[in-house]
């Protein structure tokens, strides 16, 4: 018997055996030491904030450039407007979503455990904001009048939806 032979015939299990190496069909959560919880909600916490910089740019960008064409009427106001409102509505879901990082970050640290409604929040407002900020290509697009690339972008935008409903559970911080 060749050596492929006999590790194949290690592994294999025999009539109701289960081999040492078998990967159990529902694996345990991993568990995660308190000092890499704390590490991980500051990580999330910390992208959350470098998120509401670069909304708070779009939202500078939005009002520069398109304000004025907006005050002139040469851009479909409709769209500035919802643009401009969910840019507001993003920056505050995402700056919700450090606030809740904060907390679980000082129950972590005290070595208490976050509460659920904690993580809850934190990851719905994360989301939330994140949706909201992939979807403001496609309102521009919309605003400036060039509807094929916005169609294009609302898609996708639909798409990325539709990936983040389907795997929702894995962006959890902890169970």
């Amino acid at each position: 018997m060749s050596p492929e032979d006999r590790a194949v015939e290690a592994t294999t299990s025999k009539a109701g055996e289960t081999p040492s190496t078998a990967v159990p069909a529902h694996p345990s959560p991993p568990t995660f030491s308190p000092q890499a919880l704390v590490t991980r909600a500051e990580g999330a916490r910390n992208a959350t904030m470098g998120i509401v910089g670069t909304t708070v740019a779009i939202l500078t960008f939005v009002l520069f450039f398109l304000y004025p064409s907006d005050q002139a009427g040469t851009i479909n106001r409709t769209f500035f407007h919802i643009t401009l409102g969910l840019t507001v509505a993003s920056l505050f879901a995402l700056t919700f979503a450090g606030l809740f990082y904060n907390r679980i970050m000082g129950s972590l640290i005290r070595g208490l455990p976050p509460s659920h409604f904690d993580v809850v929040a934190s990851n719905a407002f994360l989301g939330a904001g994140v949706s909201l900020l992939t979807l403001f290509p496609a309102l521009i697009l919309f605003t400036i009048g060039i509807d094929d690339i916005a169609i294009m972008a609302t898609v996708l935008w639909i798409v990325l939806q539709a990936a983040v409903i389907v795997s929702w559970k894995s962006f959890a911080l902890v169970e």
